[in-house]
Parts: structure tokens; sequence; C-alpha cells
């Protein structure tokens, strides 16, 4: 089952339903980001048309988000 900070990344994620999820990721010792977490917010994030749910910095390279002035917005990255 789910534990501790597993269980919390699911809860927060499940209530917020985002439409899309941008996690920024460099080097680091301890293997993030967790492959659990990323599977909740593919799980959790409505998505965009034309695009995944969730991008990452070192998969998709830098990433924009435009606002628009009709309250929409718009996402590019360099891959």
């Amino acid at each position: 089952g789910l534990v501790g900070s597993e269980m919390c990344i699911r809860d927060s994620i499940s209530l917020i339903y985002p439409q899309l999820t941008i996690v920024s990721v460099g080097d680091n010792p301890h293997g993030h980001p967790d492959r659990r977490a990323m599977d909740y917010y593919e799980t959790y994030s409505s998505g965009l048309t034309d695009m995944t749910k969730t991008l990452r910095t070192d998969l998709n390279g830098n990433i924009r988000v435009i606002l628009r002035d009709d309250d929409k917005f718009e996402v590019k990255s360099d891959r």
C-alpha cells in the first residue's frame, strides 16, 4: 500500500487535477523524480490538446508557459 509522502503526493494531486504538470529535474543523488510520483502526475493531470500531461525539464528542455489575455495559456518547450 501507500505510505507517508507517497500518500501525500497522490492525495494532493487528486484534489487539484491540474491541466499540466511541469517538473524541474536536475542532477541529484536520490534518483528524483520518483517514478511513482510521475505516474500520479500523469494519472491526475487532465492534459492539454496535442500535448502530454507532464513535462520534465530533463526531457523537454526549457519550458515556457505563456499566459494569454483570454485566460488561456500555451506551453512551449525546446524539445
